[in-house]
């Protein structure tokens, strides 16, 4: 992340946004956080979601999440560097990054309990290990999206994997999108 690129792109001064964040690396953690946010907006259901079924659900937001990826090149870009930034050994960042997916994982558990109450009753612990999956999956999306620039592609591997994952930990269901512009 270019301080430089970021002070340009908000018309602050650097003081300024020094005020706000101590370092280069709250500031980065700060957009990280707003990132996931964003994402996990996308797979946060609404009970009309619920009446599609569970793996329709997920399939057709990731399939939107993929959409938006490369309709906004920057949020790529930012989750291609925050997947090497856990790699550089900056041990603050690498639990950050580690401890993020848990609580995104139970915040969405509840949520996929109240819309799909009738596919995870009692599936606390392999929604949560789906939770899991679904996050890797996306890395490798994200990874694929990267380096072949290619939507479709994107989404059949986003697609097959959910589809032959979900039916091992909570059972299958028919796919109808409610995402406008999402495969079917």
């Amino acid at each position: 992340m270019c301080i430089d690129k970021t002070i340009k792109a908000t018309g602050l001064s650097k003081g300024a946004l020094y005020w706000h964040f101590p370092s280069k690396l709250a500031l980065y953690m700060e957009v990280a956080d707003r990132e996931v946010r964003k994402v996990e907006a996308f797979f946060t259901p609404t009970k009309e979601h619920g009446r599609k079924g569970l793996l329709n659900f997920l399939i057709c937001q990731g399939e939107a999440v993929i959409e938006e990826y490369m309709t906004n090149a920057d949020t790529l870009r930012f989750w291609i560097n925050l997947l090497g930034e856990g790699l550089r050994g900056n041990e603050e960042l690498e639990t950050h990054l580690r401890e993020l997916p848990d609580s995104v994982v139970e915040r969405l558990c509840d949520h996929m309990e109240r819309c799909f109450p009738e596919e995870v009753r009692g599936k606390r612990s392999e929604l949560r290990e789906l939770g899991f999956i679904v996050d890797a999956v996306f890395d490798g999306v994200v990874l694929q999206l990267a380096l072949r620039k290619d939507t479709d592609r994107a989404k059949r591997i986003w697609s097959a994997i959910l589809s032959g994952v979900l039916p091992q930990y909570l059972g299958g269901g028919e796919r109808e999108c409610l995402v406008k512009g999402a495969r079917t």
